[in-house]
């Protein structure tokens, strides 16, 4: 009876020491959980630090687009008018070399600067697709650190 008491304390003392290493374990791993969850919420703060940045500079790059547009609709507006005045011109043949040579020299200014608009529209357009591309793909992080948030606070309930 003796012996089977020692045998029962040494199992109950062996039982107490996994316990006691399982509470350890656990403890070690919520703490390792805590770190990670502040490192995920922080690089969410930094994400949507970025995703900010990114949506200023889009809507920068669109005010940018617009007011090209605007100088593309007056540059061919001037190049109609030109073209009206080139015709004018043939009619009156005093005036004709004269006007012909003043409109020709700022049509072509025109056509250079509706080239400059277009590449820069075309441009523009380019990297707001590039950022659009990136801030997608931040939501996209975003949405999963989030969810990686929400799973290490259930662990963290759990334990």
């Amino acid at each position: 009876m003796a012996n089977e008491d020692e045998t029962l304390q040494q199992l109950l003392k062996k039982q107490d020491e996994r316990t006691m290493e399982r509470e350890q374990q656990l403890t070690d791993n919520i703490a390792n959980l805590n770190d990670k969850l502040r490192s995920a919420e922080a690089n969410v703060d930094e994400k949507s630090g970025q995703i900010s940045v990114l949506e200023h500079d889009i809507s920068e790059l669109q005010k940018s687009m617009h007011h090209l547009e605007e100088r593309l609709l007056k540059t061919q507006n001037a190049n109609l008018e030109a073209h009206q005045r080139a015709l004018l011109a043939e009619k009156n043949a005093e005036i004709a070399i004269q006007n012909i040579d003043d409109v020709q020299r700022e049509y072509n200014e025109n056509v250079v600067q509706l080239d400059c608009c277009e590449d820069e529209i075309r441009q523009c357009k380019e990297v707001i697709s590039m950022i659009e591309i990136n801030t997608g793909l931040e939501i996209k992080q975003l949405h999963a650190n989030i969810s990686l948030i929400d799973n290490l606070e259930r662990l963290k309930e759990f334990y």
